[in-house]
């Protein structure tokens, strides 16, 4: 049984995915600066990138939900008419 491709679907469920990450990304940046002790370079340099990267994540993400709520829109105008 194949289920069906749905741009849509896709759109909606990757700009969810990636709201999410990039809200796990500025949890754990935030962490990272309050936290005391020694901590491995590769937590640190983590750190690091999840703070340049957590808001262009965000961004990215809205404006693809933001594609997938329009394309459902003008589909159902479009099936209404």
């Amino acid at each position: 049984m194949s289920r069906k491709f749905s741009i849509k679907n896709t759109f909606s469920l990757t700009g969810i995915v990636l709201v999410s990450l990039s809200f796990i990304m500025f949890i754990y940046t935030i962490s990272m600066f309050t936290a005391r002790g020694n901590f491995s370079k590769f937590s640190v340099k983590i750190s690091e990138i999840c703070l340049v990267f957590w808001f262009p994540t965000l961004i990215i993400g809205v404006i693809i939900f933001i594609i997938a709520a329009v394309l459902k829109n003008y589909k159902n105008k479009k099936s209404s008419n």
